[in-house]
């Protein structure tokens, strides 16, 4: 054939395949595009098989989860809480430990979780309950723990922190029984540190120097026999004591202020010996960035003041109050530099030096300022004796916390007082206690709070919901239905172009019906949904709930607020000389708001429980029944229709019939 003819036969085929395309149309042209959407569908799907049933594998029955823990589980959980106490975090570690002890009595690790659930009380400060598991490590576990030592030495420590000597007796005979070879190098320590607190000195020294130099209470020990040594009057014995405790090399923060204490203890015993050139040589070793210095500066202070070196008194004076102007030793100092200056004043006046009139005016500035300061709160102090209020109501103040123990009132301690009174030790030894009890009560009305909020989401659709792992998983789920739900109908939709050309009429007419159920129904799906998945319907509703508890919070802060105000305008009024019109009716006012305020803070509180439990069952209304009811509605048109369309297929032939039995395919794995 020649070129010319060749031209010819091209453009004619190219007319042929051009008229055959526009008479196609459309929906044959899109066939491959349709095809690769199939399989791409059917990758989805492959994938979502695969992590619904990932899903599935990490959610264990409720029927397994009352199933005994494995031993290694056990030993796992021991070794975790270890490492939350080394890392001093005694409040995870006791709760890993709890369900260790009260579960796991056979276990082999139950002998460390009881010794360290018990350690870790202590650690923290809850003595009455590490004084409860320490006895049960000693009761029941008995010399066959490799912790018996150790729990014996706490429960004579606790004795002396709780003042409770009930069982103590039982506790060093123990001690005492145990073999000279096996024993601790603590327990000596802890034998004689009960020793000296009960007043035994000879004892106290007895078992202290029993101690081994290599023995990390070592330098303790020193220490406390030096002052075994000074109660009694064998001050040359405690001077040697505390001079061999300043010759050696600490290795500890322990150990250096131990040395800080001992050469205290020293200035101390060359000031009682009258030799202050020793003594002020011997408080300078304290730094100034120790928090013993304002007590050195004091002591030092009266060193000059014994040895008549009234300047020099005034220089460690006016220093000690430059570094810590709130000191509790400041009326003290203030009186005790009044009458240095007086001092300074005759001692210039009799040598004919100075200006005594100059510091005798400074003494009175000083004596005035100081009246000035504390006569508001003596009075405050005389009014209070006058009316013989009850001590309790002070305690909030002095512990610093709002009291649930005892009552608390409008009026209060002067501050000034406050703070010499956190200083006995009788007081801090009702602080502790009564921040105990708080703390007690704090962890019972969290439980409650806890218990009524599992109560109220079992009884609920949101019951998933409470744990976030388990509801991120639901989530996750929902929102696979949900795109799987689309692809079948995608799908369903790909099928019935293909088989709709080779039906009969009345099936062409159920396809539509079919297809026109799927669009109702989706529309009204979208309506109520929004087209957001359930995972962010679900953080929006929490999120409402969030921000209702926000709000809450801030109107807590503006009600403690005004309540504070009550407060301080309730204690100016009992407090202040000045006449005030009208002050029992505004006593009253203030009382009337006071209550309302209180009333709010509790409605308030109501509210902000109401939110949390709101919030825990906010993801219910991420598929709310409604929606639930057309989406199974929706499954069971999709079920229909890929039965009477799976009749259909039948019908067609070659590659289109080969198609459609891999769409079949692709929507039974959807539908599984």
């Amino acid at each position: 054939m020649n070129s010319p003819d060749r031209r010819r036969l091209r453009r004619r085929l190219a007319r042929l395949v051009l008229s055959a395309s526009l008479g196609l149309g459309l929906g044959a042209l899109a066939l491959p595009a349709s095809a690769d959407r199939i399989d791409k569908l059917g990758n989805k799907l492959t994938k979502y098989q695969s992590e619904v049933r990932r899903v599935g594998d990490s959610v264990r029955p409720p029927t397994e989860v009352g199933k005994p823990k494995s031993s290694q589980a056990i030993s796992r959980k021991v070794i975790e809480a270890q490492v939350q106490f080394g890392m001093a975090n005694y409040d995870d570690a006791s709760v890993i430990l709890y369900d260790v002890v009260e579960g796991h009595k056979n276990h082999a690790s139950y002998d460390e979780a009881l010794y360290y659930l018990a350690e870790s009380l202590f650690q923290k400060g809850d003595n009455l309950a590490a004084r409860a598991y320490f006895k049960r490590l000693v009761k029941e576990r008995g010399s066959r723990s490799k912790f018996f030592q150790q729990g014996l030495e706490r429960l004579v420590e606790l004795s002396l922190r709780l003042n409770d000597s009930a069982e103590v007796d039982t506790w060093l005979r123990m001690l005492d029984s145990l073999p000279q070879a096996g024993r601790r190098p603590s327990v000596p320590y802890v034998r004689g540190k009960y020793a000296h607190f009960r007043g035994d000195h000879d004892a106290a020294i007895k078992y202290f120097s029993q101690v081994p130099t290599t023995s990390k209470y070592s330098f303790q020990a020193q220490y406390f026999i030096g002052a075994a040594h000074i109660s009694k009057k064998d001050l040359g014995a405690a001077a040697r004591t505390y001079s061999g405790i300043i010759g050696r090399r600490a290795k500890t923060d322990k150990d250096r202020r131990v040395i800080e204490l001992a050469h205290m203890a020293l200035g101390r015993l060359f000031y009682e010996r009258d030799q202050p050139s020793k003594a002020i040589d011997s408080y300078l070793n304290v730094g100034r960035k120790s928090d013993l210095f304002d007590d050195v500066l004091f002591e030092v202070a009266w060193v000059y003041v014994k040895n008549k070196e009234f300047p020099k008194a005034l220089r460690a004076l006016e220093l000690l109050q430059l570094t810590d102007p709130k000191s509790s030793r400041l009326p003290e100092v203030r009186i005790l530099e009044g009458n240095l200056r007086i001092r300074k004043a005759q001692k210039q006046y009799d040598d004919g030096t100075g200006n005594p009139a100059e510091e005798y005016d400074k003494a009175f500035k000083v004596f005035t300022a100081t009246r000035k300061a504390y006569t508001e709160p003596r009075d405050a102090l005389d009014k209070i004796l006058a009316e013989e209020a009850d001590p309790a109501q002070f305690i909030a103040q002095i512990t610093g916390r709002d009291s649930k123990t005892f009552e608390t009132s409008s009026v209060q301690l002067p501050e000034v007082a406050a703070a010499w009174l956190r200083e006995e030790p009788d007081v801090q030894r009702v602080v502790q206690v009564e921040s105990d009890l708080g703390s007690i009560q704090e962890y019972i009305d969290d439980a409650n709070q806890t218990i009524r909020r599992l109560e109220l989401a079992v009884s609920s659709d949101a019951r998933v919901d409470v744990f976030p792992e388990l509801a991120e998983r639901r989530y996750r789920i929902l929102d696979i239905r949900d795109d799987t739900e689309t692809a079948r109908s995608q799908l369903l939709t790909s099928l019935e172009k293909r088989t709709r050309k080779v039906v009969s009429a009345s099936e062409q007419q159920q396809l539509s019906r079919f297809a026109a159920d799927r669009k109702r129904l989706q529309g009204r799906i979208d309506a109520l949904s929004g087209k957001k998945s359930a995972t962010t319907r679900a953080k929006a509703n929490k999120g409402r709930f969030t921000s209702v508890d926000k709000r809450g919070s801030e109107l807590r802060v503006i009600l403690e607020s005004t309540e504070a105000e009550i407060v301080a305008l309730e204690r100016y009024i009992a407090t202040t000389k000045e006449p005030i019109k009208n002050a029992a009716e505004i006593k009253k006012k203030l009382a009337d708001e006071k209550a309302k305020v209180q009333l709010m803070r509790k409605e308030l509180s109501s509210l902000r429980e109401d939110a949390q439990v709101g919030r825990d069952a906010a993801g219910a209304s991420a598929d709310s029944v409604e929606e639930k009811r057309l989406r199974a509605e929706l499954r069971r048109v999709l079920d229909a229709e890929t039965r009477f369309t799976a009749g259909l297929v039948g019908k067609l032939g070659g590659k289109g019939q080969r198609k459609a039995q891999q769409i079949l395919r692709l929507l039974q794995t959807a539908n599984a």
